[in-house]
């Protein structure tokens, strides 16, 4: 800056919205002669800015799950919006009584910066309200047959604001260039609210009035600046709307012809949008009644009214994105899965001790069956079926699953637990999610975690709960243990089981779908072998706990899980270098961002 020596120490930054209106002096060399644009943020950025503020905020997932979702969803926003979105949700959070801040709420308040207020009570009339059903299936069914219209997320004939009697979310797609194609297209869906009233009802109304703007605009400046009309030819007359100008670059003739061109150009897209209302009256007549019933309708919806949109996008949009995360299916974040009991603690709690005598107590006082002999078919029936429950129903005794956890987990000396923050430290340390797989029920996990100051250290727990989800009936079996002779004579083909648990493959399989991971991208830690070798048939790469003997079906072997770090540093150097992370892990494991631990 003029009139500063090179050895001042001062710093001159000014800041404008407006730098086309600027004095042409004050940008001369010496003066304010480095310009640095700051746009709003692009996908990416969003990303960036969403993990900053959702740390702060209490979630059901990790900040990254949310981040990438809800940059999809606010193309445009800036860093301010973006704040506002965060405390919005978890204003709404607040007043549904939630612990949690979940999607719903963030969706919740997307709607209400876009849209503005819910007005549930604002009076309308029936004929009203089925006119803006109509209006906005128009919409939403032009919309999913055209191939270069927006995704739709939801549409909803809630009141909002001042004056929006409805209201519909797109996904857009954050393009840089638009063709002639895409921009006639988007044109349809914006006329497809006045065309379903004229088809579907005989009649029209002012609900149009906003989508005929936006159409008006979209059309002049395909015309007048963009150069795609052969009458007017390859002239652009660019208009800044803050311009004060009043007289325009063109004559009254051109005038005249842009005119004729946006009437003729607006015409055919509107009589292509009647034809496509009428070739799908019914789905838009099914659409403004599900509209009329339920009042919001999300994609799933629309799916199941108008099937698979015809068109499939070359490559991955907004609304991928929004339901899968920038990785896609294909490219999943390695999981870590890792098991409770023996595995985050250690044997030395008397939890394992304690659990196993609680079981025998279990099977003597409410199954009846010999205190001489329970020790001996408690042993028999994990030897065969990896837990007692899942032998004890095999065999044929009937009994709620929920008493018999309360009974064995309800007594366990939990306060032998202490928090580990060197653990803490740890997990929270692995950029990777982190998952619980426990044959325990959800009490028993919740319990453990707390008291080892780890229950904010895993996105979720894939427990006895979530493999059996149905309830038992009520009453039990007593007296069956004859059938004990199926073990003792050495038959293979053994009685099935109700009990879905590891170490069967079928449990396996359900926390895999249920968790949504790949299985060859996932660390699994336990310290059972036999689940080890299960998990490894299933095509887990995997860790024994407990145990510096690798054995068959051991890919990694680790007297605690405090080693983690010492065996596989692997796991934070990949996060570290940024590099791809289906690379070989130490020589030969081909891994995914992901970890498992069982429970």
């Amino acid at each position: 800056m003029d009139g500063f020596g090179t050895t001042a120490g001062v710093v001159v930054l000014a800041g404008t919205n407006r730098p086309d209106i600027l004095d042409k002096a004050l940008l001369r060399p010496g003066r304010f002669d480095r310009q640095v644009s700051i746009d709003k943020p692009d996908i990416k950025g969003r990303d960036q800015v969403f993990q900053i503020y959702l740390k702060k905020i209490k979630l059901d997932h990790e900040p990254s799950y949310y981040s990438q979702r809800l940059a999809a969803l606010t193309p445009g926003f800036a860093g301010a919006d973006i704040a506002n979105v965060c405390n919005e949700g978890a204003l709404i959070a607040a007043r549904n009584e939630s612990e949690l801040v979940t999607m719903q709420h963030f969706e919740a308040a997307i709607d209400r910066i876009i849209g503005g207020l819910e007005k549930k009570n604002r009076v309308i009339s029936k004929l009203e309200r089925r006119t803006v059903a109509y209006h906005e299936s128009g919409h939403a069914v032009t919309g999913w047959f055209l191939e270069h219209a927006e995704p739709l997320l939801k549409v909803t004939i809630v009141p909002r604001g001042t004056a929006a009697l409805g209201f519909a979310q797109y996904v857009l797609n954050e393009k840089l260039l638009m063709t002639k194609e895409q921009l006639f297209d988007m044109t349809c869906m914006t006329l497809g609210g006045r065309a379903a009233e004229q088809v579907m009802l005989g009649k029209i109304s002012t609900a149009a009035q906003n989508d005929l703007e936006k159409v008006t605009k979209m059309t002049y400046a395909q015309i007048a600046v963009h150069g795609f009309s052969d009458k007017v030819s390859l002239l652009s007359f660019p208009q800044r709307e803050e311009s004060f100008e009043m007289s325009k670059p063109y004559s009254s003739k051109t005038g005249a012809l842009i005119d004729s061109e946006v009437r003729e150009w607006v015409g055919k897209a509107y009589a292509r949008t009647v034809e496509l209302v009428e070739e799908h009256k019914e789905q838009v007549a099914q659409i403004a009644e599900l509209l009329l019933e339920k009042e919001v309708l999300h994609q799933d919806d629309l799916l199941k009214v108008l099937g698979g949109r015809p068109y499939k996008p070359a490559e991955a949009t907004n609304y991928d994105r929004f339901k899968e995360g920038f990785e896609g299916k294909g490219d999943e974040k390695t999981v870590e899965t890792a098991d409770l009991d023996d595995t985050l603690y250690p044997l030395s709690s008397g939890l394992s001790d304690q659990c196993t005598k609680n079981i025998e107590e279990f099977m003597v006082q409410k199954l009846g069956i010999e205190e001489k002999r329970v020790t001996e078919v408690n042993q028999v029936l994990y030897k065969n079926y990896g837990t007692s429950i899942a032998g004890l129903k095999a065999i044929g005794y009937n009994f709620d699953n929920e008493d018999y956890h309360s009974f064995v987990h309800g007594r366990l000396p939990y306060e032998n637990l202490r928090p580990d923050p060197v653990l803490r430290t740890l997990l929270l340390s692995l950029p990777y999610r982190k998952l619980i797989f426990s044959n325990g029920n959800n009490v028993h996990v919740a319990k453990t975690l707390s008291k080892l100051g780890l229950d904010d250290c895993f996105e979720g727990v894939i427990s006895f709960e979530t493999l059996n989800p149905t309830k038992d009936d009520e009453g039990c079996s007593t007296s069956v243990f004859d059938r004990s002779c199926l073990f003792d004579a050495g038959i293979s083909e053994l009685p099935a089981t109700p009990i879905v648990c590891k170490p069967f493959a079928n449990a396996y399989e359900q926390a895999f779908k249920k968790a949504n991971i790949n299985p060859q991208r996932t660390i699994f830690f336990d310290d059972s072998l036999r689940n080890i070798q299960t998990g490894k048939n299933m095509g887990l790469h995997t860790v024994l706990v407990g145990s510096s003997n690798r054995t068959k079906g051991v890919d990694y072997a680790i007297e605690s899980i405090h080693n983690i770090r010492e065996a596989l540093p692997e796991l934070w150097e990949i996060d570290n270098k940024n590099t791809d992370t289906a690379r070989t892990l130490s020589g030969k494991l081909a891994m995914e961002k992901s970890v498992t631990a069982e429970a």
